[in-house]
């Protein structure tokens, strides 16, 4: 996401040759604790994703298309508040 208050999001990925890996369908948010950076746990996507893309449309969503599993079709709009 772009802005003042900007954000960064992880959104899937992991083990390719497992397709039923937790982290497929995992979103995180990267948050700066006293000067050190961790992952926050936000709602999981509802399609797994690995080779997909993600774009940010205004400042709460994330449009989220396409992966290497399953079809590889299925598009998603994920709030991230």
């Amino acid at each position: 996401q772009i802005g003042k208050n900007a954000s960064v999001y992880m959104i899937g990925g992991g083990d390719f040759q497992n397709p039923s890996a937790k982290s497929h369908i995992e979103c995180r948010k990267l948050l700066k604790q006293d000067n050190k950076f961790n992952f926050e746990p936000r709602e999981s996507m509802k399609y797994p994703r690995h080779g997909h893309s993600a774009c940010a449309v205004g400042d709460r969503l994330i449009a989220v298309t396409g992966g290497r599993i399953g079809t590889g079709t299925a598009c998603e709009m994920y709030n991230t508040s």
